[in-house]
């Protein structure tokens, strides 16, 4: 028995299971590409062919992030029960402000790394160049490249 991704059909459809007129009637184009005045009213009315930047976290976001992690949070509740014992046995804080001290900088040099690490993907981002090529009016330029991020 032969499985074949063309033979089932999905919401969907699968293109390169078609004929290509049929794609190129779907989709108003021709053999030879678009024409020029076709392409840049594709790109006015579509917009251009690139994804949505995602969101960025703030600072902020990042940091309450950091205490989420489950070691963050029994240390958190280790300094309230610290804080706690202390208060009625009337000792000194200082079991608590170490506690809350080792948690502060853990969260801190973490959305450092994290920052680090985001600057470092978009570095490389920065430094990789996407290949394409786009018959248009007829003509097929050699490969065209186009470094991230576009502008």
């Amino acid at each position: 028995m032969s499985f074949s991704l063309c033979n089932e059909r999905m919401v969907m459809l699968k293109y390169y299971c078609e004929e290509s007129a049929k794609v190129l009637k779907h989709f108003e184009s021709e053999q030879a590409g678009l024409s020029a005045r076709d392409a840049e009213a594709r790109l006015t009315k579509y917009g251009p062919n690139k994804l949505a930047e995602p969101k960025k976290e703030t600072l902020l976001q990042r940091f309450f992030a950091q205490l989420k992690d489950p070691m963050i949070i029994i240390l958190l509740v280790a300094a309230a029960v610290s804080g706690l014992t202390a208060a009625y046995s009337n000792e000194s804080f200082a079991d608590v402000f170490i506690i809350l001290i080792v948690v502060l900088i853990n969260a801190v040099l973490g959305v450092y790394q994290e920052s680090k690490a985001e600057k470092a993907i978009e570095a490389l981002q920065a430094m990789t160049a996407a290949a394409r090529c786009c018959a248009t009016a007829g003509r097929c330029p050699s490969k065209v490249t186009c470094s991230y991020p576009e502008t």
